[in-house]
């Protein structure tokens, strides 16, 4: 049995000025000020069975931001990039999510392995600079993956072969408004699936091939 275990911390804080300009006339100033802490505890447990080998694991994530964005315009840019002359609006919510991931690993000996996995991934939510106080929510995402690890000839060809899907829910995205203006939002859902091979080959001592 190999198990692991361990805590997670992080702290950002995150400055952004954007400066809108015509003809040296400065329209719009925009200014977003964010604090993200972020917490997390995770453990993973592995047992062997002998060429069986399954891994268990789950992750609790904790994430705070908090914040303002403000901004000031001039009369002829009112409701463009700024609602008002001088607006400032506060931020300040957290999201937390369980995460779990599963492997199982077979050996058919000691150069040919295949696995199956489950994981499932977290992004908090947001504030864009569209001044919308409730901000966007936390986007998702459940990871498919099965897959075959070789060494080959002697191990002078390594071959491996994954085929995946990604289900995102709450896709977090950025859009621009006829305005010009760049918002984030959740889109919805959506679906990625792939392969991917990597052949790489021992030709001889001092040639060797690699294709993905």
């Amino acid at each position: 049995m190999y198990k692991r275990q361990g805590l997670y911390y992080l702290n950002i804080n995150h400055d952004r000025t954007e400066d809108r300009s015509l003809n040296g006339i400065n329209l719009v100033s925009q200014i977003q000020d964010i604090e993200t802490q972020s917490y997390a505890a995770y453990a993973e447990l592995t047992y062997d069975f002998g060429a069986l080998s399954l891994t268990g694991g789950v992750r609790y994530t904790k994430d705070k931001k908090s914040g303002s964005s403000a901004c000031t315009a001039h009369p002829f840019a009112v409701g463009f990039f700024c609602p008002a002359e001088s607006l400032t609006v506060p931020h300040d919510d957290s999201w937390d999510a369980v995460t779990p991931r599963f492997v199982a690993q077979y050996e058919f000996n000691d150069d040919v392995m295949v696995y199956g996995s489950f994981s499932r991934g977290f992004k908090s939510g947001g504030f864009p600079l569209n001044f919308d106080p409730n901000g966007f929510d936390p986007e998702y995402a459940n990871n498919y993956e099965v897959g075959l690890k070789s060494r080959l000839f002697d191990r002078k060809l390594q071959a491996n072969i994954a085929l995946f899907q990604l289900d995102f829910t709450d896709l977090q995205v950025l859009s621009q408004t006829p305005g010009g203006v760049i918002r984030a939002a959740n889109a919805g859902e959506a679906r990625t699936r792939g392969v991917e091979v990597d052949l790489n080959a021992q030709v001889s001592d001092a040639f060797n091939l690699f294709a993905n």
